[in-house]
Parts: structure tokens; C-alpha cells; sequence
């Protein structure tokens, strides 16, 4: 069993040789592109990341932009039904319409105005 592998090695050893490079060399690619794109801030590996930053790597001027989970301030709806505040990054919070938007400092602030923290919003 062994003699057969060893044969079978030496016989197609070129081709062997020639799929290793090429999947070595596709491997280093693949991660020479994830650095550059880390090193450059485009990919964020932390929740906790400065959210205000903007990257503007795109060459037609898009503007990438990440969550601002730094900013402290929530928001709730104005509406007489509605007790529950939400982050400002929340999906519940981009759905009150603006002139609804109830605006808190602080989450302490909210949950003393007798408001509390929408379940979908984490």
C-alpha cells in the first residue's frame, strides 16, 4: 500500500508540486487582501469600534460608515401608547418618524421619565 502512494508520488510529482503553489499562492493572496483591507479600517473585528469615524476608500466617493454604539443618547416616540426607549442604532429607533423622536441624555435619564429598554434593542 505504501509502494502504491509513493509511486503514485513520484509519477505525478510535477502536478503535484504545481497544485501546491497554486493553492499556497491563492491562500497568501486571499490573506494579503483581508490585511489591507483591516489595516485600512474598512473591516471592523470590534463591537466597540468609534462609530463616528467615515471610511472613504471607494474610488466613486461612497462613504462607508459603522454603527454608533459610543453615542449615549436614546430615543422613544413621542406617542401616549409607547414606553419603550431605543438606542440610537437601534432598527426601532430609525422607524419613529422624526418629528415624533423623544430625545434622552442618557439611559438613566429614559427609565427615570417612566421608559423602558424596547426588547428588540440590546
Amino acid at each position: 500500500m505504501l509502494t502504491k502512494i509513493i509511486e503514485n508520488v513520484k509519477r505525478f510529482q510535477y502536478e503535484i508540486y504545481l497544485g501546491s503553489c497554486f493553492a499556497l499562492i491563492a491562500v497568501i493572496s486571499y490573506n494579503l487582501g483581508r490585511t489591507t483591507l483591516f489595516n485600512h479600517g474598512s473591516i471592523n473585528y470590534t463591537q466597540n469600534a468609534n462609530i463616528i469615524q467615515a471610511v472613504d476608500f471607494a474610488t466613486d466617493g461612497a462613504t462607508i460608515t459603522t454603527n454608533n454604539k459610543l453615542d449615549k443618547r436614546v430615543v422613544a416616540s413621542r406617542s401616549a401608547t409607547s414606553k419603550l426607549y431605543h438606542f440610537t442604532w437601534c432598527s426601532g429607533a430609525k422607524r419613529i418618524k422624526e418629528e415624533n423622536k423623544l430625545w434622552f441624555t442618557t439611559e438613566a435619564d429614559a427609565i427615570s421619565a417612566g421608559y423602558s429598554l424596547a426588547a428588540n434593542c440590546q
